[in-house]
């Protein structure tokens, strides 16, 4: 568990980063007048990339275990176990729905090939 916390304080420098560059993005494109869509699409960028960031900076790298623990052994929902771990129901719903993906063999990205874990 120490190294997976090591892996993830080394990854903050590079969201910071990546924060400071959307953030920069989206004050150009409502500055340019762009339409509320790509405005939105821009802020919803911001909020993901500052939610990995938050989260990176909490040293939260068990809390995958939690979910998998809390959803499947106690039958929690998406809302409750969010809230128990102080992140966002999207983000408990889009880590099981990866995971159930991966454990059936199937790829994240449609368009990718197959992987064989053999």
């Amino acid at each position: 568990m120490e190294r997976i916390n090591k892996a993830s304080l080394a990854q903050l420098p590079r969201l910071e980063m990546r924060l400071e560059d959307i953030s920069t993005r989206y004050t150009e494109t409502a500055m340019l007048g762009a339409c509320e869509e790509d405005l939105s699409r821009v802020a919803i960028e911001v909020q993901v990339t500052d939610s990995q960031l938050c989260n990176q900076r909490r040293n939260l790298a068990a809390w995958p275990v939690s979910v998998i623990y809390l959803y499947h052994r106690l039958g929690w929902n998406s809302v409750a176990i969010a809230k128990q771990l102080g992140i966002s129901p999207p983000l408990v719903r889009q880590f099981l729905y990866r995971l159930n993906r991966v454990s059936q063999g199937k790829t994240l990205n449609p368009h990718q090939k197959k992987r064989s874990f053999a």
